[in-house]
C-alpha cells in the first residue's frame, strides 16, 4: 500500500462518537489514512512518542504527532472545503489551554456523549483506508 500522503488520523474504533467523527472526516479528505487506536501501527507511533497517557484523536503527519483540539483543528485545515478550513482556523484562534480544556472535558465524556450517535462504526469504504500495521505504509 503506498500512501501519497503520510498523513495518518488514529481513533477509538470503540468509541462512537469518535467514529461518527471519523465518517464526518473521511467525507472531507478521502486522502487521509486511519488507524484504530488498538492497532499495531497505532501503539507503535503512540509508544515512540511517549503519549500512551493522551486520551485523543491523533493526526500523525509523517513524524509530527498532534493531539487533542489541535489533531481536530488540523483535520478542517486540511479540508478541501473553504467553510471547513476557515472553521478550522477560527478554532486555531481560541486560546490553546482553552481548546484543549474544552477537548479534554468532551474525552472524559465521550462514552456518555456517544449514546446520542447512532450505531455505526466505521464503514467498508474507510475500511479500505484502515492502517493495521507499520507494513501497511512501507
Amino acid at each position: 500500500m503506498s500512501i501519497e500522503k503520510k498523513i495518518v488520523i488514529i481513533f477509538d474504533n470503540d468509541c462512537l462518537m469518535c467514529s461518527s467523527f471519523i465518517q464526518f472526516a473521511y467525507r472531507l479528505i478521502k486522502e487521509f489514512n486511519y488507524s484504530h487506536l488498538s492497532s499495531d501501527f497505532s501503539q507503535n507511533i503512540i509508544s515512540k512518542n511517549n503519549l500512551s497517557n493522551v486520551d485523543s484523536i491523533f493526526f500523525v503527519d509523517n513524524d509530527s504527532v498532534s493531539y487533542y483540539s489541535t489533531a481536530i483543528i488540523k483535520i478542517f485545515l486540511n479540508s478541501t472545503s473553504i467553510k471547513h478550513k476557515i472553521f478550522g482556523f477560527s478554532l486555531w484562534l481560541i486560546p490553546f489551554p482553552i481548546r484543549d480544556i474544552i477537548y479534554r472535558l468532551i474525552a472524559k465524556k465521550r462514552l456518555q456523549i456517544s449514546t446520542h450517535f447512532e450505531n455505526h462504526y466505521c464503514d467498508i469504504e474507510i475500511s479500505k483506508q484502515i492502517i493495521h500495521n507499520l507494513n501497511s505504509i512501507l
